[in-house]
Order: C-alpha cells, then sequence, then structure tokens
C-alpha cells in the first residue's frame, strides 16, 4: 500500500500512479493489475483461455444481477489499463454480462486501499490571484497575466508574490510553485478558487514551465464559496464583499479602480486581504476539517467528494463485506421522474406560537425501516449502511457534547454528510443501482411519516399544520394555548411534551424540536388565495427573522428595495404597526425615492455567467453590459453594476438601463423611479401586507 496527500491517475505509459508527496512529483507503478468481473457462462472459459487481453484470472466471487439472481464470476486481470475498455466491448459484444468493469485504475487502487489518501491540514494553502485587468476581464483562463498571487496558511502566514517584488511574471510563477513544494501545499483553497487554478495552470502553460505545470496539475482545488453557499443561506451574489459585511468582519472588501491601475503597496494589501478573508471563513465554519476527514474515511481525493464516489466506496465496501460480492456495472440511461417529497400548503396568513418539529434523518430511517435495498439482499446492504452510519452519528454527537471535543463534532458531521450522500442514490442516474422505483418507495415511506404526524397533531392534539415540507412541519399551538404571543419557555415546554407524544405516534422515528416562533407569516400566491409554497417569514423570540423564498434573497434587487422590505418587516413583525401606518410610512419613502434620497442604493450588481452570444432575450444587466463596453469601459470587480433610466437617456429610445462605474455615475441619469417603485420596493411590502388576508388588509390592528 502506498499513502499520499493527491493522486493523479495517468495511462499513457503503463499502470503509472502519479502523485505529490514531501513536496515531489512521485511516479509509483503499481503491482496490481487492472482488472473487472464477468459471469461464469457459457464459453467464458474459452474465450478467457484465448485471449490476449488476459493476463490472469482468479474464481471465488459472485455476484447479484439487477434482478436479484446471484451468479458466480470471474475476476479478469489485464496487462494495462487501456484494456479494459477493450476487453469489456469484446465481451459485452458477445452477450456477457461484465462487473466493475468502469471503475477507473486510480479509483480502484482506492477503493481496494491499495493506494491511501492521506491528507493533513498543512497541506492547505489559501490563494488568491489578481489579473491584469486593463483590457478587461478575460473570458479564457491564461488569457491575461498575473499581476500577483498572495497566500495564508492555516496557521494564519502570509506570502506575497507579484511581478514587481519577484522580477516579472515568470520569476513570480517558479517562486510561487517552490513555495509550494517547500511548504508541502498541495490542496489550493479559495473564493471561487476554479478561476485561479486554471488561470495559474495556463500561464505555466504559456511560458512552457513543464516542471512547475506537471507540479501544480498534481493539485487539487477546494472552492470555499461552493461550501459556504451550501451552508449560509439568504445571500445574494455570495460576493467576498457581501460576505465580508454579512460576517461582520472589520474590513470590507471593496475596490473602486481597476487591480491594473493600483500602487504596489495598495495591490497587496487588496490581494490579501481575499485570503485572509477565505482563511478566517474556513476557520469559522471548519469546511476544509470536515472534507479533509471525509476523504480520508472514504479515500478519495477532494475533488472527487460527490455523492456518486461516495456511494460507490459505501456500497462496494458493504459487499465486499458480504463475502466477496462484487457490484454491476453503471447503466447508461437518461432519469426517468418519480414522486418526490410532500409539501403542504400552507395557510396564508399570520400565526402566532409556531412550533417548528423535524423528523429525524427521515429518509436514511425510512431505507431502514422499510429494508429499501438492492434487490437479493434483504436489507443487507443499504439499510445496514444507514444504520451504521447514524449509530457512529449519535456516538459522535453523545461524545462531543459530553467533552466538548471538536474532533468529535468533525466525525458528527462526517456521517450526516455520509448518510445524506447515501440516501439520494437510487434516484440518481449516474449511481450504479439506480432505480427509480426504489427512489419512489424512499420518498413515498416520508409522504407517509409526515402525513401520520399531520394527522396526528390536528386530529388528536388539535394543533394546526400550517405547513409542511419532506421532513419538517410547522405548528401552531394556538388552539391549545389561545391567539396571545407566549413566552418562550411556557411555549418550548408545552411544544417538548407534544414532540414525545409524537415520537410515541409515529416510532420508530422521531421528531426533534427544531425552533419555536413569536410570528410566522405565510405568503399568498399569485393565483388566488392559495399558499405559496416555499415562501415565508418568521420572527423568533431572540428577535431574528428566518425567511425563504422572498426578495431579500434576490441577486437582481437593489439596496434600497432590499432595505425597504427590511424595515417593513420590523414595523409589521416587532413594532406591530397596523397597515394604515406601513402605508403611511411607505409613502414617505416612495417620496424620498423620487426626491433623490436613495439614488445610490438603487444601483444594481449581477455577474454574467455565460457568453453575451448565449442569450436569447437580453437581461437588464446584459443590455448595461452591451452599453458598457461601446463606451469602451470595463466593471472593476467584474460584476456589471446599472441602473434603470428614463427611456430618453443615452438617446437612444429604447434603452432603460445605463451602467455606472463609480458612485458619482448615479447622478449623471434621469432615473426611472417610476419603475423603481412599481417593480422591486412596492410590490414585496405588498405581498405581505396583502397576505395578511382580506379583512387583515382592513383592520390590520386586529391582529396586535
Amino acid at each position: 500500500m502506498v499513502q499520499s496527500n493527491i493522486v493523479h491517475q495517468t495511462i499513457d505509459d503503463g499502470n503509472i500512479i502519479r502523485f505529490i508527496n514531501e513536496g515531489q512529483i512521485k511516479e509509483w507503478r503499481c503491482p496490481v493489475l487492472p482488472y473487472l468481473f464477468v459471469e461464469k457462462t457459457g464459453n467464458i472459459k474459452s474465450i478467457i483461455n484465448n485471449n490476449n487481453y488476459i493476463v490472469d484470472y482468479e474464481d471465488g466471487y459472485r455476484a447479484r444481477k439487477r434482478n436479484g439472481d446471484e451468479v458466480e464470476v470471474y475476476k479478469l486481470q489485464v496487462r494495462y489499463t487501456n484494456d479494459i475498455l477493450k476487453l469489456r466491448q469484446m465481451l459485452q459484444n458477445q452477450g456477457y454480462e461484465t462487473f466493475e468493469s468502469d471503475i477507473p485504475y486510480a479509483r480502484r487502487l482506492l477503493l481496494d486501499r491499495e493506494l491511501e489518501i492521506q491528507y493533513e491540514k498543512d497541506n492547505i494553502v489559501y490563494l488568491d490571484i489578481e489579473v491584469d485587468d486593463s483590457k478587461g476581464f478575460p473570458k479564457e483562463p491564461g488569457q491575461y497575466k498575473i499581476l500577483c498571487i498572495g497566500c495564508y496558511d492555516p496557521d494564519g502566514k502570509s506570502e506575497y508574490f507579484s511581478i514587481e517584488e519577484n522580477g516579472g511574471e515568470t520569476d513570480m510563477l517558479y517562486d510561487f510553485i517552490q513555495y509550494l513544494k517547500q511548504e508541502e501545499k498541495t490542496i489550493i483553497a479559495g473564493w471561487n478558487v476554479e478561476f485561479d487554478y486554471k488561470h495559474i495552470l495556463e500561464r505555466l502553460r504559456y511560458y512552457s514551465m513543464w516542471y512547475e505545470y506537471k507540479y501544480f496539475r498534481l493539485c487539487e482545488m477546494f472552492d470555499l464559496k461552493t461550501e459556504y453557499e451550501s451552508t449560509v443561506k439568504g445571500l445574494s451574489s455570495y460576493s467576498l464583499e457581501e460576505v465580508s459585511r454579512f460576517e461582520g468582519f472589520e474590513k470590507i472588501k471593496h475596490r473602486d479602480i481597476l487591480v491594473s491601475l493600483m500602487e504596489e503597496e495598495e495591490l497587496k494589501k487588496y490581494n490579501l486581504y481575499d485570503v485572509e478573508l477565505c482563511l478566517k471563513i474556513d476557520e469559522k465554519y471548519g469546511f476544509s476539517n470536515i472534507a479533509l476527514e471525509l476523504c480520508k474515511f472514504v479515500n478519495i481525493p477532494i475533488t472527487m467528494k460527490s455523492p456518486i464516489r461516495i456511494g460507490d466506496y459505501l456500497v462496494i465496501n458493504r459487499l465486499r463485506q458480504l463475502g466477496d460480492y462484487v457490484a454491476v456495472d453503471k447503466l447508461n440511461i437518461d432519469k426517468e421522474g418519480y414522486k418526490g417529497a410532500v409539501v403542504l400548503d400552507p395557510i396564508v396568513g399570520m400565526h402566532t406560537n409556531v412550533v417548528y418539529v423535524d423528523i429525524n434523518s427521515l429518509y436514511p430511517n425510512v431505507i431502514i425501516h422499510k429494508k429499501i435495498d438492492i434487490d437479493g439482499f434483504g436489507g443487507e446492504v443499504y439499510p445496514e449502511i444507514m444504520k451504521e452510519l447514524l449509530e457512529k452519528r449519535a456516538e459522535m454527537k453523545v461524545k462531543y457534547k459530553e467533552t466538548g471535543n471538536q474532533m468529535y463534532n468533525v466525525e458528527q458531521q462526517i456521517y450526516k454528510i455520509l448518510a445524506n450522500s447515501g440516501y439520494g442514490l437510487f434516484g440518481n442516474a449516474y449511481f450504479r443501482y439506480y432505480n427509480k422505483d426504489k427512489a419512489a418507495m424512499v420518498t413515498g415511506g416520508g409522504r407517509e411519516v409526515l402525513m401520520k404526524m399531520k394527522d396526528f397533531l390536528e386530529q388528536k392534539m388539535g394543533a394546526t399544520v400550517l405547513y409542511g415540507d419532506t421532513d419538517s412541519e410547522f405548528v401552531s399551538l394556538s388552539n391549545l394555548i389561545g391567539n396571545e404571543a407566549v413566552d418562550k419557555d411556557a411555549l418550548v415546554k408545552l411544544a417538548n411534551s407534544i414532540v414525545n407524544l409524537i415520537n410515541d405516534e409515529i416510532d420508530p422515528f422521531a421528531v426533534k424540536l427544531e425552533d419555536v416562533f413569536k410570528k410566522i407569516l405565510f405568503f399568498k400566491s399569485g393565483n388566488g388565495d392559495k399558499g405559496a409554497k416555499k415562501r415565508y417569514i418568521a420572527l423568533d423570540y431572540d428577535n431574528s427573522y428566518y425567511y425563504r423564498g422572498i426578495e431579500l434573497r434576490r441577486k437582481n434587487y437593489c439596496e434600497f428595495a432590499k432595505e425597504v422590505m427590511m424595515q417593513a418587516m420590523d414595523k409589521i413583525f416587532k413594532e406591530e404597526k397596523s397597515r394604515s401606518e406601513v402605508e403611511s410610512w411607505l409613502n414617505e419613502m416612495k417620496r424620498e425615492l423620487f426626491r433623490g434620497k436613495h439614488d445610490e442604493k438603487l444601483i444594481i450588481a449581477m455577474a454574467i455567467s455565460k457568453d453575451v452570444s448565449e442569450y436569447k432575450v437580453l437581461p437588464p444587466h446584459i443590455r448595461a453590459y452591451i452599453i458598457a463596453k461601446d463606451m469602451g469601459y470595463e466593471f472593476v470587480d467584474y460584476r456589471v453594476k446599472y441602473i434603470f433610466v428614463r427611456r430618453t437617456a443615452y438617446d437612444k429610445e429604447d434603452t432603460d438601463v445605463m451602467p455606472i462605474f463609480k458612485m458619482s455615475d448615479v447622478k449623471k441619469y434621469r432615473i426611472d423611479y417610476e419603475k423603481y417603485w412599481n417593480t422591486q420596493i412596492y410590490p414585496p411590502v405588498k405581498r405581505i401586507l396583502d397576505s395578511m388576508g382580506e379583512d387583515e388588509c382592513n383592520k390590520l390592528d386586529r391582529w396586535f
């Protein structure tokens, strides 16, 4: 067995694995031959004896076909990785079923633990580059030169490389790679790090720095933005500027000029702060700690951290435990639809004394208790995997609670990720045991439990289920304690007693109390009085909001629109203002808007996610981008900033937007205040008020 912190498969010169270890590119010619399995049937023995690809074979393995039938299989070994594809094609053409013939050689070595991933925290470097933007934002990696590269290690030590300090771009790149080697850095972490990684790689290629190119190509990417977006909900652009403001960091990432125009000291300060933010975010949320430990557990490189590969590890490992079973090949098929989770229609309006309950690990437990499994195994594979993961997670949670040791918290989160990766695999067409009927059984079991809980709460407890989604329900206890909001302790005490009763009713499943709310508002849909799913605003007892599906999350809304909506929420939820008072305040906001008091808050910033030529209909930010190009300008942070203007602006009747390059530009144009008010500012607040119900609109005071 070979241990490494990164693995890269090559197939051009035999079974050679290249990886980085101790700051050097290592090559290992693995003695383990590539192999696949084939069913023992027909004339297969004759084919084995007369095939040029096969160098050896082994007996003693078995498999279960997709229909559950058990068969004996041969393990066929070939000389080179390329031969696997040729042998598989030949066997399948002759009507023989192959097994595990689709697993790449390097992945095979990882599954068999012939090659073992050994990550350490010190392998990480947080990185950010600044690219010459004097000619615009590069559309292709490596298009423009790199001005500087800023780095931080996990201990907070910074390194900085620049054209000016290192004597040119090639020397800068060389010194940067030397730093990676000396410090044994193999994991490149950053914000939208794929841009930085590919740009560095292509600049190394551009200068024919082939050793450095090969070294850097063996390093892996770890994108903190992706991890942050999946954890922290409700932001608009997830730019570092927005995140630094949201997280309350001492400094806010911001710039007003092109980086190509910055003096060296300013450039260095700006660049290194980007990297410092990445370090701070990772320290706060522990993204890399969890990812590295997960990868060591599953024995996969960090770039392979996907549900499919995790599922492969879990299932194939379990099959081997059951006595040398092997897995079927993946199918090349299109995904078919099946009935998913239940989402109950919300009860429109404002509600008090609301508890939020969540069913513990619903889908993994459905798999366990209903024994939803690969055909032929009767609950021995998939349900046992889920059971072990949930048991280990519960054990780690107890240890973390008892000791406060962060290691146990990381481990319980790993088991959670593994379980969550596993329960949806039956519905994933890329999974080798994809089965839409079994996927439907999982979601159907979830619907059954959720509806059973709803019926119990309403029919036996007299509570009102306001809304339900997949594995959770919002429940009003006002029928039990009255409409007047009670104090938090009383509500929690009552909620916990009800949770115990629910658990008796839905055993072996169980719910937990997630939160309690003073008030929650469910929105009316655009069609009639029916409730809008996945749209609500809740206020908890700490006076914090929880919301989903409202304009505060949308990128194409200006700052002033979001500011007005948040203030309106405060007036309705916290200050308990009547509708007439809110409308009066809104009229004042409208007057301030038309007087130009909030012009700088009307700027909208949007990123361009694809080439302009790919848009069939040009949205506002693309129209602004085209105008900016015509004017010969570029945006300093690569996001298009624009405002809505009266159509007489720019001397074009069809122009309703104008690009903004700096704050003072706003005063140059005739802003279309009417459009802002009618499309961005007033409608979101009106939707809140209208969702209170018709009677409540006429006399909102009675709610309070």
